[in-house]
């Protein structure tokens, strides 16, 4: 089961279907033993929150755009681990850990 909390939600209520302007949307998978999230904001503002993934990872954040590579800013627990997620408007990035 994946799971991804969102401590300060950058909008609410999130408008769905044919009315909605833009959203924060997320994705996760699991290859070759590493987790990879996806997260996308298609709004027309940028995003800055913190979110909290299940387990401890050190993440990498993977720019899509320009294909850089750098660690993620992160904070670990054994629980969990809460990573702040910048978005320019209409972008994207992946976080990539183990």
């Amino acid at each position: 089961m994946d799971y991804a909390g969102f401590q300060e939600p950058p909008t609410w209520p999130v408008k769905l279907y044919p009315d909605h302007d833009g959203a924060l949307t997320y994705i996760h998978k699991v290859k070759d033993g590493k987790d990879i999230y996806f997260f996308a904001n298609s709004r027309d503002t940028a995003v800055d929150t913190k979110v909290v993934l299940r387990g401890k990872k050190a993440l990498e954040l993977w720019d899509p755009l320009t294909g850089e590579r750098r660690a993620a800013e992160a904070t670990a627990s054994d629980a969990s681990t809460t990573v702040r997620l910048v978005l320019d408007p209409v972008s994207a990035v992946f976080f990539v850990g183990q």
